[in-house]
């Protein structure tokens, strides 16, 4: 139920397009995207930097904050789900942080809306970003 929260989840049309050229596209997508394909077959693809580092600061490429991630055909679509659970940890314990420093210099509750400002700015800005490049992406790399 929470997962909803580290997980981008969509699909896009293959639009005339085979699903072999589609997962040979998402390849070469995901390698410009420096990420690893760990599984691969004519209607999947996997990804898994989750053991690797995240090169957040020197990345900005659109898949940078996915440290895990399928693809797969599911009939005229290809799905996939992403996975961005190191970065909302890390976000979640920056807020955290952020709003324990407010609350010992003011009081509980200052210190619990710094927490939930700094989440929203930290985690909530990227996951906004992301919910607008990474379909098109994906959209853009499919049909091409």
């Amino acid at each position: 139920m929470y997962d909803a929260l580290w997980h981008l989840r969509g699909s896009v049309a293959l639009d005339q397009v085979r699903a072999g050229d589609a997962m040979f596209r998402l390849s070469n997508l995901l390698r410009h995207q420096r990420k690893a394909v760990t599984a691969r077959s004519p209607v999947e693809l996997v990804f898994d930097n989750s053991r690797g580092e995240i090169d957040f600061w020197r990345n900005w490429r659109a898949f940078v904050m996915y440290e895990r991630g399928r693809f797969w055909v599911d009939g005229d679509r290809v799905r996939y789900d992403l996975r961005s659970l190191h970065i909302f940890l890390l976000c979640l314990f920056a807020a955290c942080l952020g709003g324990t420093v407010v609350a010992i210099l003011g009081d509980a509750l200052h210190g619990l809306m710094a927490a939930a400002f700094l989440m929203g700015c930290l985690y909530g800005l990227n996951v906004l970003i992301a919910l607008l490049r990474v379909p098109l992406l994906i959209g853009q790399t499919v049909s091409n």
